[in-house]
């Protein structure tokens, strides 16, 4: 069966160039749902781990990031895969 389990971390952005999202909400979309059946996964992507798009705020700035943001903004963003975790 497909379970999500909710965790939470303290974290921070990991390189200097990353932007760390406080995650309110995320996707399941059917292509999500597809490939945690194991369709179309590569070695590569394992884990896979549902969630394309992404909608929360800003709580930390990598020091080379330069985008138009500050933290506490809402932002939204397409990061592939992860989005749920």
């Amino acid at each position: 069966s497909l379970v999500l389990r909710a965790q939470h971390r303290c974290m921070k952005p990991d390189e200097e160039s990353h932007v760390l999202i406080n995650v309110r909400a995320s996707s399941v979309s059917p292509f999500d749902v597809v490939k945690c059946r194991g369709v179309g996964v590569t070695k590569e992507m394992l884990p896979y781990t549902p969630g394309q798009v992404v909608v929360g705020t800003i709580e930390a700035l990598g020091s080379e990031v330069k985008l138009p943001f500050q933290i506490g903004d809402r932002v939204v963003g397409f990061v592939g895969q992860g989005g749920n975790a």
